[in-house]
């Protein structure tokens, strides 16, 4: 492993403490990384989302990309927050020739579940829209195999189709 990316909470913090302890290199955290600000939906849970806000609420949990949440942050800002600070993380990697100790450039990724949805769906090539279906299914920790030298498969700006956008409001 040739790095550790984690976002900066407490809790993707310390899962990267503990992957980076046992791939032996120090993890960064990289304040970009961070979660999809919810406004005020933090803290809410899933099952009241569409009770509380009805419409928005369960549009939100088919396709966040669709619905800012009041107060929160705007899809297409977090994607492109979370696009640039990942590319630049990236690129310190491949600048300093950063390797793992068995020679493999694999990057690790700690995110929350939403920023996690996004970037699998960037580098997989999936629609954004499919991103609620990646959040059902819960995936585990990330481990991009990719070689920190060649060009990664993120898209180049965090363009975002909208279908039926929504106020949450």
């Amino acid at each position: 492993m040739a790095a550790v990316l984690s976002a900066d909470d407490e809790a993707s913090r310390e899962t990267a403490e503990l992957l980076g302890a046992a791939a032996r290199v120090k993890p960064a955290v990289v304040a970009d990384l961070c979660e999809c600000s919810l406004g005020l939906w933090e803290g809410v849970q899933k099952s009241e989302l569409g009770e509380r806000f009805c419409r928005a609420g369960k549009l939100w949990s088919e396709n966040p990309c669709c619905v800012t949440p009041p107060e929160g942050e705007a899809f297409e800002e977090f994607a492109d927050r979370l696009l640039k600070g990942l590319r630049r993380a990236l690129l310190k990697i491949r600048s300093r020739g950063r390797r793992s100790n068995l020679g493999v450039p694999a990057v690790g990724l700690v995110l929350r579940p939403i920023s996690d949805a996004l970037v699998r769906c960037w580098l997989t090539g999936a629609p954004v829209g499919d991103m609620g279906s990646i959040l059902k299914e819960r995936p585990g920790a990330m481990w991009l195999d990719a070689d920190v030298e060649a060009e990664w498969s993120l898209p180049l700006r965090a363009t975002v189709a909208r279908p039926g956008a929504a106020s949450a409001a």
